[in-house]
Protein backbone atom coordinates (compact mmCIF):
# COMPACT_ATOMS: atom_id res chain seq x y z
CA UNK A 1 0.00 0.00 0.00
CA UNK A 2 1.15 3.59 -0.75
CA UNK A 3 0.40 6.52 1.07
CA UNK A 4 1.12 9.93 -0.33
CA UNK A 5 1.75 13.22 1.17
CA UNK A 6 2.67 16.60 -1.09
CA UNK A 7 4.90 19.07 1.04
CA UNK A 8 6.26 22.47 0.60
CA UNK A 9 9.52 24.18 2.33
CA UNK A 10 8.65 27.74 1.93
CA UNK A 11 11.71 28.71 2.17
CA UNK A 12 10.83 32.64 2.41
CA UNK A 13 9.60 32.51 -1.00
CA UNK A 14 7.87 35.83 -1.85
CA UNK A 15 4.05 35.80 -1.55
CA UNK A 16 4.02 35.94 -5.59
CA UNK A 17 5.46 32.82 -6.11
CA UNK A 18 4.28 31.19 -3.21
CA UNK A 19 0.89 32.02 -4.33
CA UNK A 20 1.83 30.01 -7.99
CA UNK A 21 2.56 27.26 -6.29
CA UNK A 22 -0.70 26.93 -3.81
CA UNK A 23 -2.70 28.27 -7.34
CA UNK A 24 -1.49 24.84 -9.00
CA UNK A 25 -2.29 22.98 -5.74
CA UNK A 26 -5.97 24.21 -5.93
CA UNK A 27 -6.75 24.32 -9.65
CA UNK A 28 -6.09 20.13 -9.28
CA UNK A 29 -7.95 19.99 -5.86
CA UNK A 30 -4.88 18.75 -4.20
CA UNK A 31 -3.59 19.54 -0.61
CA UNK A 32 -0.47 20.12 1.10
CA UNK A 33 1.64 20.46 3.92
CA UNK A 34 3.82 24.11 3.76
CA UNK A 35 6.67 24.33 6.49
CA UNK A 36 6.43 28.33 6.99
CA UNK A 37 9.57 29.72 7.74
CA UNK A 38 8.13 33.13 8.72
CA UNK A 39 5.06 35.09 9.43
CA UNK A 40 2.12 36.35 7.20
CA UNK A 41 1.80 32.41 5.34
CA UNK A 42 -2.04 32.16 3.85
CA UNK A 43 -2.42 28.89 2.58
CA UNK A 44 -5.84 28.53 2.49
CA UNK A 45 -6.94 25.01 3.06
CA UNK A 46 -3.88 23.36 2.99
CA UNK A 47 -1.37 22.35 6.52
CA UNK A 48 0.54 24.66 7.83
CA UNK A 49 3.82 23.23 10.04
CA UNK A 50 6.79 24.79 11.03
CA UNK A 51 10.45 25.23 9.38
CA UNK A 52 12.51 27.04 11.85
CA UNK A 53 16.68 27.74 10.90
CA UNK A 54 18.39 26.78 13.83
CA UNK A 55 21.53 27.93 12.24
CA UNK A 56 23.58 31.27 13.87
CA UNK A 57 24.85 32.17 10.48
CA UNK A 58 22.07 33.60 7.60
CA UNK A 59 19.17 33.39 10.28
CA UNK A 60 16.48 36.34 9.57
CA UNK A 61 14.68 35.90 12.22
CA UNK A 62 17.94 36.28 15.15
CA UNK A 63 18.67 39.29 13.02
CA UNK A 64 14.98 40.64 13.78
CA UNK A 65 14.90 39.12 17.46
CA UNK A 66 18.97 39.45 18.47
CA UNK A 67 17.73 39.36 22.08
CA UNK A 68 17.68 35.48 21.39
CA UNK A 69 21.14 34.74 21.18
CA UNK A 70 21.90 35.82 24.84
CA UNK A 71 20.50 32.89 25.89
CA UNK A 72 22.84 30.62 27.87
CA UNK A 73 23.14 27.31 25.97
CA UNK A 74 22.06 25.71 22.96
CA UNK A 75 18.96 24.05 23.89
CA UNK A 76 17.37 27.38 25.57
CA UNK A 77 18.30 28.91 21.72
CA UNK A 78 16.62 25.92 19.84
CA UNK A 79 13.49 26.63 22.45
CA UNK A 80 12.99 30.14 21.55
CA UNK A 81 13.56 29.54 17.73
CA UNK A 82 11.20 27.32 17.63
CA UNK A 83 8.59 28.86 19.85
CA UNK A 84 9.13 31.84 17.44
CA UNK A 85 8.53 30.24 14.65
CA UNK A 86 5.06 28.44 15.90
CA UNK A 87 4.02 32.36 16.23
CA UNK A 88 3.65 32.23 13.07
CA UNK A 89 1.83 29.14 12.55
CA UNK A 90 -0.04 28.82 16.31
CA UNK A 91 -2.13 25.66 14.73
CA UNK A 92 0.93 23.56 13.37
CA UNK A 93 1.35 20.21 14.96
CA UNK A 94 4.35 19.25 12.29
CA UNK A 95 8.22 20.89 12.14
CA UNK A 96 10.85 20.24 9.78
CA UNK A 97 13.21 21.84 10.35
CA UNK A 98 15.78 23.77 8.01
CA UNK A 99 18.27 21.63 6.59
CA UNK A 100 17.20 19.01 7.93
CA UNK A 101 18.86 19.73 11.33
CA UNK A 102 17.99 17.86 14.25
CA UNK A 103 19.43 16.82 17.75
CA UNK A 104 17.84 14.95 20.93
CA UNK A 105 17.59 17.62 22.98
CA UNK A 106 15.06 18.98 20.18
CA UNK A 107 12.58 16.00 20.44
CA UNK A 108 11.69 17.41 24.44
CA UNK A 109 11.58 20.79 23.29
CA UNK A 110 9.11 20.56 20.03
CA UNK A 111 7.18 18.54 22.36
CA UNK A 112 6.80 20.69 24.93
CA UNK A 113 5.59 23.55 22.46
CA UNK A 114 2.91 21.17 20.60
CA UNK A 115 4.66 19.57 18.27
CA UNK A 116 3.39 16.12 17.29
CA UNK A 117 5.19 15.11 14.30
CA UNK A 118 8.36 15.60 12.39
CA UNK A 119 9.43 15.36 9.10
CA UNK A 120 13.24 15.55 9.14
CA UNK A 121 14.91 12.57 8.04
CA UNK A 122 15.64 11.68 4.34
CA UNK A 123 15.66 8.11 2.90
CA UNK A 124 15.37 8.79 -0.90
CA UNK A 125 13.32 6.78 -2.97
CA UNK A 126 13.24 3.91 -0.56
CA UNK A 127 10.45 1.82 -0.69
CA UNK A 128 7.98 0.82 2.43
CA UNK A 129 9.13 3.73 4.29
CA UNK A 130 6.75 3.92 7.41
CA UNK A 131 6.45 6.44 10.41
CA UNK A 132 9.64 6.25 12.66
CA UNK A 133 8.93 6.40 16.74
CA UNK A 134 11.63 9.49 17.76
CA UNK A 135 10.95 9.43 21.51
CA UNK A 136 8.51 11.53 23.92
CA UNK A 137 5.59 10.34 21.69
CA UNK A 138 6.90 12.21 18.70
CA UNK A 139 7.17 10.52 15.43
CA UNK A 140 9.30 11.33 12.21
CA UNK A 141 7.67 10.51 8.66
CA UNK A 142 10.56 10.50 6.33
CA UNK A 143 10.99 12.28 3.34
CA UNK A 144 10.90 9.88 0.29
CA UNK A 145 11.94 12.72 -2.72
CA UNK A 146 13.42 16.25 -2.12
CA UNK A 147 13.75 18.27 -5.51
CA UNK A 148 17.04 20.38 -4.33
CA UNK A 149 18.47 16.74 -3.62
CA UNK A 150 17.69 16.05 -7.30
CA UNK A 151 19.01 18.84 -8.47
CA UNK A 152 22.23 18.60 -6.50
CA UNK A 153 22.58 14.68 -7.45
CA UNK A 154 21.27 14.59 -10.82
CA UNK A 155 19.12 11.82 -9.07
CA UNK A 156 16.54 11.01 -11.48
CA UNK A 157 15.84 12.53 -15.13
CA UNK A 158 13.18 14.82 -13.90
CA UNK A 159 10.64 12.28 -14.63
CA UNK A 160 7.27 11.67 -13.16
CA UNK A 161 8.06 7.65 -13.86
CA UNK A 162 11.49 8.00 -11.92
CA UNK A 163 10.31 8.76 -8.52
CA UNK A 164 8.25 5.06 -8.52
CA UNK A 165 4.86 6.49 -7.00
CA UNK A 166 3.39 3.11 -7.14
CA UNK A 167 5.42 1.14 -4.87
CA UNK A 168 4.56 0.35 -1.44
CA UNK A 169 5.10 2.59 1.57
CA UNK A 170 4.66 6.22 2.55
CA UNK A 171 5.93 8.58 0.33
CA UNK A 172 6.41 12.19 1.32
CA UNK A 173 7.41 14.54 -1.37
CA UNK A 174 9.76 17.64 -0.30
CA UNK A 175 9.34 20.52 -2.82
CA UNK A 176 10.41 24.35 -2.52
CA UNK A 177 8.52 27.50 -4.30
CA UNK A 178 11.77 28.74 -6.04
CA UNK A 179 12.98 25.75 -7.60
CA UNK A 180 9.64 25.34 -9.00
CA UNK A 181 8.87 29.07 -10.19
CA UNK A 182 12.17 28.87 -12.04
CA UNK A 183 11.88 25.65 -12.96
CA UNK A 184 14.82 24.67 -11.91
CA UNK A 185 17.12 22.42 -14.11
CA UNK A 186 20.59 22.42 -12.63
CA UNK A 187 21.95 23.31 -8.87
CA UNK A 188 24.08 26.34 -10.83
CA UNK A 189 21.42 27.84 -12.29
CA UNK A 190 19.31 27.65 -8.66
CA UNK A 191 22.19 29.90 -7.36
CA UNK A 192 22.50 31.95 -10.08
CA UNK A 193 18.11 32.83 -9.10
CA UNK A 194 19.18 33.38 -5.64
CA UNK A 195 20.41 37.32 -6.07
CA UNK A 196 16.82 38.01 -7.34
CA UNK A 197 15.48 35.49 -4.78
CA UNK A 198 12.70 38.32 -3.67
CA UNK A 199 12.22 39.46 -6.90
CA UNK A 200 9.79 37.92 -8.90
CA UNK A 201 10.06 39.19 -12.16
CA UNK A 202 13.61 38.00 -12.64
CA UNK A 203 12.93 34.73 -11.22
CA UNK A 204 10.77 34.67 -14.37
CA UNK A 205 13.33 35.61 -16.69
CA UNK A 206 15.40 33.20 -15.09
CA UNK A 207 13.15 30.23 -15.66
CA UNK A 208 14.65 27.23 -17.93
CA UNK A 209 12.98 25.67 -20.75
CA UNK A 210 12.26 22.02 -21.07
CA UNK A 211 12.37 19.51 -18.26
CA UNK A 212 12.97 20.82 -15.07
CA UNK A 213 11.72 20.81 -11.11
CA UNK A 214 8.24 23.08 -12.60
CA UNK A 215 7.52 20.64 -15.36
CA UNK A 216 8.22 17.51 -12.65
CA UNK A 217 5.80 18.88 -10.00
CA UNK A 218 3.10 19.92 -12.47
CA UNK A 219 3.01 16.36 -13.68
CA UNK A 220 3.31 14.37 -10.72
CA UNK A 221 0.07 17.09 -9.66
CA UNK A 222 -1.78 16.22 -12.72
CA UNK A 223 -1.20 12.28 -12.22
CA UNK A 224 -2.33 12.64 -8.19
CA UNK A 225 -5.24 14.85 -9.40
CA UNK A 226 -6.15 11.52 -11.53
CA UNK A 227 -6.60 9.28 -8.86
CA UNK A 228 -9.52 8.46 -6.68
CA UNK A 229 -7.30 8.49 -3.47
CA UNK A 230 -5.68 12.18 -3.25
CA UNK A 231 -2.58 12.88 -1.31
CA UNK A 232 -3.15 13.78 2.42
CA UNK A 233 -1.64 16.07 4.91
CA UNK A 234 0.87 14.96 7.36
CA UNK A 235 -1.08 15.64 9.62
CA UNK A 236 -3.75 13.25 8.56
CA UNK A 237 -0.85 10.78 8.23
CA UNK A 238 -0.02 11.31 12.32
CA UNK A 239 -3.55 11.20 12.98
CA UNK A 240 -4.15 8.09 11.56
CA UNK A 241 -1.04 5.89 12.17
CA UNK A 242 -0.47 7.14 16.10
CA UNK A 243 -2.54 5.60 18.18
CA UNK A 244 -2.14 6.29 21.82
CA UNK A 245 -3.71 3.65 24.31
CA UNK A 246 -2.93 2.82 28.51
CA UNK A 247 -0.77 0.49 28.20
CA UNK A 248 1.08 -1.31 31.85
CA UNK A 249 3.90 1.49 31.06
CA UNK A 250 1.45 4.03 31.18
CA UNK A 251 3.04 6.00 28.10
CA UNK A 252 2.33 5.95 24.31
CA UNK A 253 1.73 2.83 22.38
CA UNK A 254 2.36 3.54 18.85
CA UNK A 255 0.42 1.25 15.94
CA UNK A 256 1.47 1.80 12.92
CA UNK A 257 -0.60 -0.08 11.05
CA UNK A 258 -4.10 1.38 12.25
CA UNK A 259 -3.79 3.52 8.56
CA UNK A 260 -7.00 5.08 7.98
CA UNK A 261 -8.52 2.81 4.43
CA UNK A 262 -9.49 6.75 3.20
CA UNK A 263 -5.67 7.49 3.08
CA UNK A 264 -4.31 4.34 1.29
CA UNK A 265 -4.02 3.72 -2.37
Amino acid sequence: MTQIAITIDVEWAHPEVLAYVVNELDTRGLRATFFCTHAGIDVGQHERALHPNYRRQGNSLLRERPEILSVDCELALYEQITSATKAFCPEAIGLRSHHLFWETGLTAVSKRIGIRYTSNSFQPLIRDLKPTMIGRGLIDLPIYYMDHWDLTDSATSLQVADLRMDTAGLKVLDFHPNLIYINARSEAQYLESKQHYHEPEKLLRNRAYGRGIQTLFLELLDLLAARPVKPVLLRETYESTFAITPHAGGGPNCDFTNSSASSLV
